[in-house]
């Protein structure tokens, strides 16, 4: 351990004869690590998808965590966004994640030394660890009985008692890993704080490139090539007014919610604070890039709740991390105004040339202004009239760039003449800000950390800008009053659906449960969807009611081909229809540009009561052509139905004797299959973090849950003071938690939870937080 860190704990001495209490202990430990193996063996073989794949993942992260005991900091956060297959297996209760948590948890106790083989819960925040734990146990009780039967309905949906265990989830995984934080913080904090930070930023890179895969970058290179398509990459990945939603690749979002804005809303200030604080350069690029990718996504969801957030965040961990700088970061008379004057031209030099340039104007005035400020700074500390004579020149050089711009704008040019009085304050904006920032207001040991943060400046505002400044976010926002008042009228519906007893406010109406009891209670149109399997001695099937959702199964589906659908149906109303249809498709529907391809069939049902053979041609066309680098091709089924409810089995797609579709007879339940609701996302979400936690644990679980966080906060920003970036991160991630929470429920999704409870415990239970050691592994930045 290093000389300037403290271990968390009074640490056992080490003796060479085991204690009857350390021999228990050890046995303990290793009883534990083999019955989690043996849950992850069986929950392996029984995935219905990529079983080999998944297991040789979860083996190669257990035997290198077993070789390297700090390796899960960085593969747990950067696997966490992507390392889930529901989409293709359908399962909802136990994922890909799950094992890879268990399988962590197992290595950890498999030979975690004494002292660290399970949590050490001490002081105030162990205190409200162990109260926060009892509120979930008690709500956990409340949620899951009376337990029915597991079946495949009981464990295919969410409207079941067993939901409770799988909200459950997120906690009990951070519980388990909670002793392998602590060793690794005893051990070597520093080292533990950059690893997390580095998987977080990871974790950052894998989903903003899949949200650049989602929007079309990827097929617009492909089917253009870099050069030749520059336009249509470009169109992809800055188009802002689309109104299409990404979703990254959270599965969890097949029924809306917010389990994206949950992630997006801790992840970015960690990575931020990484970029701005640690020392060495590799892990600052890494956390650099993370933040860029970040930002991209969380601009791509269009969530007006995560932009608030988001922005909150950031500023945290920016303004946090002046707070714990032991000397001023500027020097010179009038620094800090002469900064914020500065900052206030550079707003102002950005927003008019992406307003009238669009985005060669935004990337002309982030040039001219980098430029800028190298002359003012380099030749400013040689000579003041030398940088006068170089800004004045590029002054000159930038008037005519931004003229040009204006004037032969792609999109609507303006009069030249009106060019040049747009051009002439641009151009000077950035040259007297730059002249501002120059002359040695920067001190040596302070540029790189300078640099950074200016080159995060320009990240965020080539992202930002556009986005805010675009027709879809103009749209977005002039929807606040109406849909706020939607909000209010459902938190309002959630708060009377509890009751009447005096204990289910005391201690809510249990975890998982608002699904259940919105569906079961609620007056909405949308309360007569649903779908149950059902069996007999001759077939299994699933029965589809009405609402806005589809049944969906990816497919292989190739382009320019005929196939066969043909299935089994009956119902009793002489209205049902069945809609069938072949589409590209990610998660969620959109009205994006890539989706026109459709092919669709209606099919109606005879009122009799029998089952009916259907046979529906489908012709593919470009259905498939763009894949992998465009969406998936699913297959929907949906009852178009008023309230007709039909049975469908035997599901079949056909092309030259080969059926694409698995468990088309629902003999296993939902496996493949996953429900997905398009537009009816209020029945499965409280849709506000701290209206939620009290539905689900009542006024006792929300009074422990707001002490924890306050507390928590609390906790980090003094922390701040000993010079701990992962405290400020955490500070900043915290923040943006609970901000976004106003909007949001974002606990009723375990894999991004899990990284709010890690988070949480952290800052609760897991001192120290961070100091920079003897090597600089982490900590503030001298540059």
């Amino acid at each position: 351990m290093n000389a300037t860190q403290s271990p968390p704990y009074d640490a056992p001495a080490p003796s060479r004869a085991l204690s009857p209490a350390s021999l228990f202990g050890a046995v303990a430990s290793r009883a534990v690590a083999v019955f989690l193996l043996a849950v992850v063996a069986y929950f392996t073989y029984e995935l219905p998808v990529a079983r080999a794949y998944v297991a040789a993942a979860l083996a190669i992260c257990f035997i290198v965590q077993v070789a390297i005991p700090s390796a899960w900091l960085f593969f747990v956060p950067t696997l966490l966004p992507v390392f889930d297959l529901t989409l293709w297996s359908g399962r909802l209760y136990v994922t890909e994640f799950d094992l890879l948590m268990v399988a962590t948890a197992a290595a950890h106790y498999l030979r975690a030394p004494a002292g660290f083989r399970f949590p050490r819960l001490r002081g105030n925040g162990g205190t409200i660890v162990i109260l926060l734990v009892l509120s979930y146990l008690v709500g956990l009780w409340i949620g899951a009985t009376p337990l029915p039967s597991p079946d495949v309905n009981q464990l295919g949906s969410y409207l079941s008692h067993y939901n409770a265990f799988r909200v459950s989830k997120s906690i009990a995984w951070a519980l388990l890993l909670l002793s392998a934080l602590q060793w690794r913080l005893a051990v070597d904090a520093a080292k533990t704080a950059t690893l997390f930070a580095v998987g977080i930023s990871a974790g950052l890179i894998l989903v903003g490139l899949v949200v650049m895969w989602e929007r079309g970058v990827f097929l617009a290179i492909a089917q253009h090539g870099l050069y030749a398509g520059r336009y249509a990459i470009m169109g992809a990945l800055l188009d802002f007014t689309t109104l299409y939603r990404a979703t990254a690749a959270f599965s969890e979002l097949h029924t809306g919610g917010e389990a994206v804005d949950t992630y997006m809303s801790l992840a970015p200030p960690i990575a931020a604070a990484g970029a701005l604080l640690l020392r060495r350069p590799l892990p600052r690029l890494i956390c650099l890039f993370g933040l860029g990718f970040g930002t991209y996504a969380a601009v791509a969801t269009f969530s007006r709740g995560l932009y608030a957030a988001y922005a909150c965040g950031l500023l945290a961990v920016f303004f946090l991390g002046l707070l714990g700088q032991r000397r001023s970061i500027l020097r010179g008379r009038f620094a800090l105004a002469r900064t914020s004057v500065a900052v206030l031209l550079g707003l102002f030099l950005l927003v008019t040339a992406y307003t009238h340039g669009g985005y060669n104007g935004l990337i002309l005035g982030l040039a001219l202004g980098g430029v800028g400020i190298l002359i003012a700074h380099f030749l400013g500390l040689r000579s003041p009239v030398l940088a006068a004579g170089g800004l004045v020149v590029l002054a000159l050089a930038g008037v005519y760039g931004f003229w040009h711009t204006f004037a032969y704008a792609r999109y609507g040019g303006m009069d030249a003449w009106l060019a040049v009085a747009w051009a002439v304050p641009c151009s000077a904006a950035a040259t007297v800000g730059a002249a501002l920032l120059g002359g040695g207001l920067i001190p040596a040991e302070r540029r790189i950390g300078a640099a950074i943060t200016l080159v995060l400046l320009a990240v965020v505002s080539l992202v930002v800008i556009p986005a805010t400044g675009g027709y879809r976010m103009v749209e977005r926002f002039s929807t606040v009053s109406g849909d706020s008042q939607i909000r209010w009228d459902h938190w309002r519906d959630a708060l009377l659906l509890m009751g009447p007893e005096v204990t289910d406010y005391a201690f809510g109406m249990g975890l998982g449960s608002f699904p259940r009891l919105y569906f079961r209670h609620g007056q909405g149109p949308e309360t007569n969807g649903g779908y149950r399997y059902g069996r007999d001695a001759a077939h299994s099937w699933v029965s589809l009611g009405t609402g806005g959702f589809n049944l969906t199964q990816r497919v292989a589906v190739q382009p320019d081909t005929h196939y066969e659908l043909s299935f089994l149906a009956r119902t009793h109303d002489a209205k049902a229809r069945l809609y069938v249809e072949l589409c590209p498709r990610w998660i969620l529907v959109s009205a994006h540009d890539s989706t026109p391809d459709c092919v669709s069939a209606m099919t109606n049902q005879p009122a009799n009561g029998q089952w009916t053979a259907n046979t529906v041609p489908l012709d593919s066309g470009k259905v498939g052509r763009d894949v992998p680098f465009g969406w998936p091709i699913i297959l929907n089924l949906h009852n178009d139905s008023d309230q007709a409810v039909i049975d469908v089995t035997d599901v079949r797609l056909v092309a030259a004797g080969h059926d694409l579709l698995q468990n088309g007879d629902f003999a296993a339940g939902g496996d493949h299959w996953l429900q997905i609701s398009d537009y009816e996302h209020l029945p499965w979400h409280v849709k506000n973090l701290y209206v939620a936690v009290f539905f689900e644990t009542g006024a006792f679980g929300l009074l422990v849950f707001v002490l924890a966080l306050v507390t928590a906060i609390a906790r980090v920003v003094r922390t701040r003071r000993q010079h701990a970036p992962i405290a400020i991160g955490l500070a900043g991630a915290l923040i943006a938690f609970v901000v976004d929470g106003l909007v949001g429920s974002l606990l009723d999704n375990p894999r991004p939870a899990f990284l709010f409870y890690v988070i949480l415990f952290w800052a609760l239970q897991a001192a120290p937080l961070a100091k920079a050691g003897p090597q600089g592994a982490a900590g503030p930045s001298r540059a």
